[in-house]
């Protein structure tokens, strides 16, 4: 951390404008707003840029209720911007980050492109869950304030990307949520849970997981695209039910691109690796109990393309839980 944070604070200069991109998740939103906080007294002004406006009823609610300002990536010019930071993310995670320069990328995800993003500053640790600690880390080195609002965020950043601590992969979350939690405002938190669905949200949730696919001891579930910010949750849902070991969530996006989010409880499966082996097909990646992949549905064979539920289940069969298939999920 010594030779990270003072490379990191000498990148930095009093008349740097500095713009943080993220594509906006709890995690996301906390780490801007920590990072931001962070350099604050460093460079002239910061920034905080969305990929796009939340869709999420929960994010929204966190944005609101911790009075975060943002504005878009689309509408920034980013010529404007002395130093540009990309965090809880890579360049090639997100088609409006793929062709910008960064200065400063800060991630958890492995790296799924097929090489290693290349920025001034480089810090990415697979070993970690949820970026918001990484954050924390640099806070706490750096011995700067955490104010009640920014505990509250990276709280539940860390919170909602480990699912609910489910998904720890050492124990330096642990050690952030002990520093953490003394300021947080569990009420705030737990206003911003409450606003997970609304009342037609649950309705669509309730006909989503009402008739899944199960093979062996996998749930294959279609959300519709209207319903796509649910994904997560659905998938996350299906960690809960009995027999039901790893679950894939799909839907499918203006006829064109194939959307999954993969979930596991199976410790002889890497759904990261299920996902990246998928990337002939577009990209996809993750960690090994918890994965998105996003298909260009132009790319796939014939026999798969006529998006029908039937043609889908096929393809996530054929492709990810045939025998052969399974010599490759496994973790190495």
């Amino acid at each position: 951390m010594p030779t990270r944070f003072e490379k990191l604070k000498c990148l930095f200069k009093p008349e740097d404008s500095v713009a943080i991109v993220i594509v906006p998740d709890p995690d996301s939103i906390a780490s801007s707003m920590a990072f931001k906080h962070l350099i604050r007294k460093w460079v002239k002004t910061v920034d905080i840029l969305f990929t796009a406006h939340p869709a999420r009823t929960d994010n929204i609610a966190m944005v609101k209720l911790l009075k975060l300002k943002y504005k878009l990536l689309c509408d920034f010019d980013i010529s404007s911007c002395k130093k540009l930071v990309l965090l809880d993310g890579q360049p090639a995670h997100h088609p409006a980050t793929r062709k910008l320069k960064f200065d400063v990328i800060i991630d958890h995800h492995p790296v799924t492109a097929k090489k290693m993003p290349k920025a001034p500053f480089l810090d990415i640790r697979p070993d970690y869950s949820a970026n918001s600690v990484i954050i924390t880390e640099y806070l706490s080195y750096s011995q700067t304030s955490i104010s009640p609002v920014l505990a509250t965020a990276l709280y539940y950043g860390i919170l909602t990307d480990t699912n609910y601590l489910r998904r720890l992969r050492n124990n330096k979350h642990l050690e952030a949520l002990i520093l953490l939690m003394p300021k947080t405002k569990m009420d705030i938190i737990r206003e911003i849970e409450s606003n997970e669905f609304t009342l037609d949200k649950a309705n669509s949730f309730a006909s989503a997981i009402k008739d899944p696919v199960v093979l062996e001891n996998t749930a294959i579930i279609c959300v519709d695209e209207k319903d796509q910010e649910l994904i997560t949750s659905i998938a996350d849902f299906f960690m809960r039910v009995s027999g039901i070991f790893t679950a894939i969530v799909y839907t499918v996006i203006k006829n064109d691109r194939l959307v999954m989010t993969f979930r596991t409880m199976n410790k002889k499966l890497d759904v990261g690796v299920m996902a990246s082996n998928l990337k002939k097909y577009g990209r996809g990646g993750g960690h090994q109990f918890a994965a998105r992949a996003e298909l260009n549905i132009s790319k796939l064979p014939p026999e798969y393309k006529s998006l029908e539920k039937e043609q889908v289940v096929k393809f996530i069969s054929d492709n990810l839980l045939c025998d052969k298939c399974k010599k490759h999920k496994k973790k190495l």
